[in-house]
């Protein structure tokens, strides 16, 4: 897969801009460790857990945030998000998240709440809502 950006440690940062024209090239600086999300992906509690050290993390495809996750572990596993699709989270997360983000091209949002079912109406339902109807000849 062809990236349509460079990513490049951010200690590389002078030489890239030595040999690159960075004004027409798109350039994701990362720190530390690089986490680079193609495929949907939930992030866990247990995940995050098994994770060694920080992380900038790439979202090039939908990444949801699990509400277990606490605000505290997401600020301790990452120091820089580039986001170019959709973060979902909760509120508290969401101040993690928008404080760390770098790159902005996607969107971050909270989880639409889930509208009731509708009941079906069927002939009794209808019958138990509206009562005893009698009836007419004309």
């Amino acid at each position: 897969m062809c990236c349509p950006m460079v990513l490049c440690p951010e200690r590389l940062k002078p030489v890239l801009a030595q040999k690159c024209d960075l004004l027409n090239t798109q350039v994701a600086y990362y720190q530390n460790q690089l986490w680079v999300v193609e495929d949907k992906t939930e992030l866990t509690p247990s995940r995050l857990d098994y994770l060694d050290g920080q992380y900038t993390l790439v979202v090039l495809n939908r990444v949801t945030i699990h509400p277990d996750v606490t605000p505290d572990s997401l600020a301790e596993r990452f120091v820089k998000i580039h986001a170019f699709d959709n973060v979902t989270c909760t509120q508290e997360q969401m101040g993690v998240i928008q404080a760390r983000l770098d790159i902005n091209k996607g969107s971050v949002t909270t989880p639409k709440p889930k509208a009731d079912k509708q009941k079906v109406d069927t002939e009794r339902d209808l019958y138990e809502r509206i009562g005893s109807v009698g009836t007419l000849k004309l």
